[in-house]
C-alpha cells in the first residue's frame, strides 16, 4: 500500500471499505459539480446557486470522510453511515431543485436514483422513512422557490409536478423496501443454512452422548496424522481405553447413570489433554487417544496421569460411589505401519491389560 493511500483511507480493512465506497459517491458529486458549472456557462443555471449548492456540498461531504476516516462512524447503528449519507444526497439535489429550476426534472430522477441505493443497505422501514424523506424534501425547494421567485412555471403547474414527483417516489421507495425485505430473508435463509449444515458437521463428527470426535470422525484425523508423521518423522502413540466393569455399572444402576458415567470419563479425561491431542469415543465404553508428536515413554507418563485423575473420587462428585477406572493399551505408531495396525497392537496390549487385573496401562 502506497503512503498516499495509507494516509487517505488508514490501514483498518473496514474502514477502509467505507472509504472507498465514500470515494465512489464522492465521484458522482463532481461529476455532478461539473454539469452544474457547464450549466452556469450556459446561463441555465444560477452562479450564486451554483457556488453555495457546491459549498453545502463540499463541507458535507468533509464531514463525512472526517467522520469515517479517523472512526467517529463506530459510534453509530451502521457504521458506514448509508441512511445520513442518503439523506444528505437528498437534500442536495433539493437545493440543487430550488436554485436551478431548468433542470428541475432531473433533480426528481436523481431522487429516485438515491432511493433505488437503499435497497442495498438499508431496512425495508428505513427506505419507506427515505421515501418520506424525499418527498418531504422536495416540498420544502418547492415552498422556497416559490417566494424566492426562482420558478419558471406557475405555482399550479409546480404543484401538479410536486404531486407526481411524490407518487413516483413513495412507489419507489415501497418497492426498494420489498428488496430491501427480500435481501433481509434472503440474509436469514442463509444464516440458518449455514446453522443447519454446521449441525449436519457436529452430527457427522461429533459422538452425540460425550461430545467428542466419533468413530468415523477419528478414522479420518488419524488418516491425516498418519501422513504427517511420514513427512516429519515425529513420533506418535495411539491409546485404547476401556471403562473398567462399565457393564456392571449399566445392570446395576441403570442406562441412565451408565450414559453420565460416560459424559463424566470423557470430560475427565478430555480436560486433561494437549491442545493437538485427540480423544474420541471408539465404541461402547472405549475411547481412542492420539498423542501426535509423543515419544513412548512420555505417552505413557501422560496415561498414568490420566489414570489417577480418573481414580480420583473428587472428580467425580455424585457418581463418586462408582469407583470408576480404566484399562489402556498404548502403542507407538512405528514407521513401517499404517495406524490401524498401530491401534490394533493398542488393541491386544489393552486386553492384557484387562487379563492382568484391570486399572493399568499396558504397552504393546
Amino acid at each position: 500500500m502506497s503512503w498516499f493511500a495509507q494516509s487517505l483511507l488508514g490501514s483498518d480493512p473496514h474502514q477502509r471499505l467505507f472509504l472507498v465506497r465514500y470515494f465512489y459517491a464522492l465521484g458522482i458529486y463532481v461529476f455532478c459539480a461539473m454539469l452544474l458549472f457547464t450549466g452556469v456557462a450556459l446561463d441555465l443555471a444560477s452562479g450564486p446557486g451554483a457556488v453555495a449548492l457546491i459549498s453545502f456540498i463540499v463541507l458535507g461531504q468533509l464531514g463525512f470522510y472526517g467522520a469515517l476516516r479517523w472512526g467517529f462512524n463506530r459510534h453509530f447503528k451502521d457504521p458506514s453511515l448509508t441512511l445520513p449519507q442518503m439523506a444528505f444526497a437528498n437534500v442536495a439535489v433539493g437545493l440543487s431543485y430550488v436554485s436551478n429550476p431548468a433542470a428541475r426534472g432531473m433533480m426528481s430522477m436523481l431522487m429516485a436514483v438515491v432511493l433505488v441505493f437503499g435497497a442495498f443497505t438499508l431496512s425495508p422501514r428505513y427506505c419507506r422513512q427515505l421515501g418520506w424523506w424525499c418527498v418531504a424534501t422536495l416540498g420544502g425547494a418547492l415552498v422556497l422557490s416559490v417566494p424566492a421567485g426562482m420558478s419558471i412555471l406557475s405555482p399550479t403547474v409546480e404543484l401538479f409536478h410536486l404531486l407526481l414527483s411524490s407518487v413516483v417516489l413513495i412507489v419507489i421507495s415501497r418497492l426498494t423496501g420489498q428488496l430491501s425485505a427480500l435481501r433481509v430473508r434472503q440474509k436469514g435463509q442463509k444464516l440458518e443454512l449455514r446453522q443447519a449444515l454446521e449441525k449436519l458437521r457436529l452430527l457427522a463428527t461429533r459422538d452425540e452422548l460425550t461430545g467428542l470426535s466419533n468413530r468415523r470422525h477419528a478414522l479420518e484425523l488419524l488418516a491425516q496424522e498418519e501422513r504427517k508423521s511420514a513427512r516429519s518423522g515425529t513420533p506418535s502413540c495411539f491409546a485404547l481405553i476401556d471403562i473398567d466393569w462399565f457393564k456392571r455399572i449399566n445392570d446395576t444402576q441403570g442406562h441412565q447413570t451408565g450414559d453420565d458415567t460416560l459424559r463424566r470419563f470423557a470430560g475427565i479425561l478430555g480436560g486433561s489433554l494437549r491442545p493437538g491431542d485427540m480423544l474420541a469415543r471408539w465404541g461402547g465404553e472405549e475411547f481412542l487417544l492420539l498423542l501426535p508428536g509423543t515419544p513412548l515413554e512420555q505417552a505413557r507418563q501422560v496415561m498414568e496421569r490420566l489414570r489417577e485423575r480418573c481414580a480420583t473420587p473428587e472428580n467425580w462428585q455424585e457418581l463418586a460411589h462408582l469407583n470408576v477406572t480404566f484399562s489402556a493399551g498404548l502403542a507407538a505408531h512405528l514407521a513401517d505401519e499404517t495406524a490401524q495396525q498401530s491401534i490394533a497392537r493398542a488393541d491386544s496390549a489393552l486386553y492384557r491389560a484387562k487379563a492382568a487385573g484391570r486399572n493399568r496401562v499396558e504397552l504393546a
